[in-house]
C-alpha cells in the first residue's frame, strides 16, 4: 500500500494497493496516484509504503514524484 502524508499525518484519499508475487525474483509492478493537496510554507510532503499482506520488506527500485504549483 502506498500513501502520501502531509507534514507526517497520512492523507486517506491518497491509498493505493498493489498487489505482486512476492519472493525473491518477484514481478515489478508500477502505481500510480494523484492528489490535490494544499501546501503553506514549511508544510512538507512524504510517500509512505507499507507490506499488507506478509513480513516481507519491500524493495522501491524508482521512484518519481511530480509536484505543480495551481
Amino acid at each position: 500500500m502506498f500513501r502520501l502524508a502531509k507534514n507526517g499525518t497520512t492523507i486517506s484519499y491518497t491509498e493505493t494497493d498493489t498487489v505482486t508475487t512476492g519472493g525473491v525474483g518477484s514481478k515489478a509492478s508500477s502505481v500510480s496516484n494523484t492528489a490535490f493537496i494544499t501546501l503553506a510554507n514549511n508544510d512538507y510532503i512524504e510517500i509512505w509504503c507499507t507490506n499488507n499482506t506478509s513480513t516481507n520488506a519491500v524493495v522501491l527500485e524508482h521512484l518519481n514524484l511530480l509536484l505543480r504549483q495551481i
